[in-house]
């Protein structure tokens, strides 16, 4: 997995937006999500999965986003939140309840 740390705000609302395919093995990372933060799905070529974690890496939700019209805030007790291809979130791990290690960039 590559891990990408969207740190800077151009960075974040850029997000996955504009990209002609979702890379399959990359983890996008939202280090600084605010509870009630809204994410989108415009201009997202494909499905993907979000996740929002608490501080201490707990997976708060999982939801799969479709392009051109989702949208979904932040839950309370977010600090972050994550986005990967549809499906890979499971697959690396993140569900509800789940513990994460902590993300750093590879």
């Amino acid at each position: 997995m590559n891990v990408r740390v969207l740190e800077t705000s151009e960075e974040q609302e850029e997000g996955l937006q504009h990209l002609r395919q979702i890379p399959p093995d990359t983890l996008y990372v939202f280090p600084v999500v605010p509870e009630g933060t809204e994410f989108h799905s415009m201009n997202v070529p494909e499905p993907f999965d979000i996740a929002f974690l608490a501080e201490d890496y707990l997976v708060l939700t999982l939801a799969r986003m479709v392009p051109e019209g989702d949208r979904i805030k932040a839950p309370a007790k977010s600090a972050m939140a994550v986005e990967a291809r549809a499906g890979n979130l499971a697959r690396w791990g993140f569900y509800p309840g789940n513990t994460m290690s902590p993300i750093r960039e590879a």
